[in-house]
């Protein structure tokens, strides 16, 4: 059976504001670091990020099992995810070494700055 207009309507809008709710979550931990910095309580500032951090964990778990899309840990998951790191160690390398290549310098502004 066919949605009407008004339905696909109310779907859509509902998948964004699903989005929008999952950006603020995840500028969450970062929000919280910029707030305990402005009060310079290195504690503070550590239990804002681990806390916002474990929030936006707990609250995307809880949505994947809402709507059926958790799946337990099965036996590839491991192999698939030690690929996924050595090709993103991999990228990083290369990008380093064409960093140094180009630039001159081993190392971005961005990490400098920090």
């Amino acid at each position: 059976m066919q949605k009407n207009f008004s339905q696909r309507c109310f779907s859509w809008f509902k998948q964004v504001l699903i989005f929008i709710g999952m950006l603020i979550l995840m500028e969450l931990p970062q929000s919280g670091l910029l707030l305990a910095n402005n009060n310079q309580n290195i504690f503070l500032a550590w239990g804002l990020f681990f806390g916002f951090y474990a929030l936006f964990f707990i609250v995307a778990f809880k949505f994947l099992k809402f709507k059926g899309l958790y799946r337990p840990w099965q036996s590839g998951n491991g192999r698939f995810l030690l690929w996924m790191w050595i090709t993103l160690m991999g990228c990083k390398i290369i990008f380093t070494s064409l960093n140094m290549l180009i630039y001159h310098q081993e190392t971005s502004a961005n990490d400098q700055a920090s």
